[in-house]
């Protein structure tokens, strides 16, 4: 910040109070701070232009998905790792939305380690614990990833006996049998229009504002019958 830069592009809004201090001072002395990967127009957030969405309503959007497909016992399986905020808001979303329409929803950290063999273990622990659970969101691709593959092992029919739904769009999920259905995050749409937002203030002296940028779900083969 010392180098006085024309403008700075942050991931996420989760950040020590002295790293907001930081961007703010930068702000007030004419840095445009772009804010991406995520969008709230509360706490800390409020102030920065934002690209992105909302994480908290992608999860409940996924719980409705669930329902919506029939499935009516619900389990999200969080990221392990304490510091992957936004899975943790997607999380809070999910729970949210199951429990305003009238189904039961289980929270479960997936466990540290790969993320597909987590993937797997947590699987493994819902069918232990959860053996009526017939609808499963996961934080991320290779979470979900590694639960599909491993359902086989377990004997487990997707979707029939169980719907998978994972966040990311990561290219593994398209060539897995059944293939996995997800939540594409708008990656290259957020660039561009950041992209879009600096040249336009910095070469244009156009006003920045913050884009919300929906994420789409892709309804493959895990997800209904």
């Amino acid at each position: 910040m010392g180098w006085s830069p024309a403008a700075v592009v942050v991931t996420g809004r989760q950040r020590l109070a002295a790293a907001t201090r930081l961007l703010r001072g930068a702000q007030s002395r004419g840095t445009l701070v772009v804010q991406i990967w995520d969008y709230s127009l509360q706490g800390a957030a409020a102030g920065f232009v934002q690209v992105g969405f909302s994480h908290a309503d992608v999860g409940a959007d996924m719980a409705r998905e669930l329902v919506r497909a029939g499935r009516r016992e619900l389990v999200f399986v969080d990221s392990g790792v304490v510091e992957d905020f936004r899975a943790h808001e997607r999380a809070q979303g999910f729970m949210r939305a199951a429990r305003e329409s009238g189904v039961p929803a289980t929270l479960v950290a997936a466990p540290l380690g790969d993320p597909f063999d987590a993937g797997a273990r947590a699987l493994e622990a819902v069918r232990a614990r959860l053996g009526g659970a017939n609808g499963l969101a996961f934080a991320n691709d290779q979470l979900a990833c590694g639960a599909l593959m491993h359902a086989r092992a377990l004997g487990l029919r997707v979707p029939h006996e169980v719907a998978m739904l994972g966040f990311g769009d990561f290219p593994i999920g398209r060539h897995l049998s059944p293939s996995l259905s997800t939540v594409r995050p708008p990656r290259v749409e957020m660039g561009i229009a950041t992209a879009e937002i600096l040249l336009g203030a910095l070469t244009r002296g156009q006003a920045a504002t913050s884009r919300h940028m929906p994420c789409e779900l892709l309804d493959r083969g895990s997800l209904r019958v």
